[in-house]
């Protein structure tokens, strides 16, 4: 299990057992350096980095977007509703997005589909 600089175990890590990773013959540790803590994000820090960056996401789609982005922007929810990091959160999310697709014809429908998504979310993890 990693530490921090500040001596705590990195919760990332302990989250999830020891891990490592095979490099050549080289056995070292999977958690990798994020920003100065050496340790990837942990489940709420990546909840809160990931909502940043898909509700950014959203407010920069286009209003008029092509075929062809909106084909990958539906790609880009749908993976990563399956290779989301939190088994949890992917699962239950990925159900979601069958349940209720994407809407990406638009920026303001995409905005709202994706606040819709984030409250669904909240209301399974009992938040506001």
């Amino acid at each position: 299990m990693s530490k921090k600089e500040d001596g705590k175990e990195c919760t990332a890590c302990s989250d999830h057992g020891d891990r490592t990773v095979s490099l050549n013959t080289t056995e070292v540790p999977k958690c990798i350096a994020y920003l100065s803590s050496n340790c990837p994000l942990n489940r709420r820090e990546l909840g809160r980095a990931t909502w940043a960056f898909l509700h950014t996401m959203a407010a920069y789609y286009p209003e008029k977007p092509s075929t062809s982005l909106q084909q990958e922007m539906n790609s880009l929810m749908t993976t990563l509703g399956r290779v989301y990091p939190c088994g949890y959160c992917a699962d239950t999310t990925s159900q979601e997005i069958k349940r209720n697709p994407p809407k990406t014809t638009s920026q303001a429908e995409f905005s709202l589909w994706m606040c819709q998504l984030h409250n669904e979310v909240n209301d399974r993890l009992g938040k506001d």
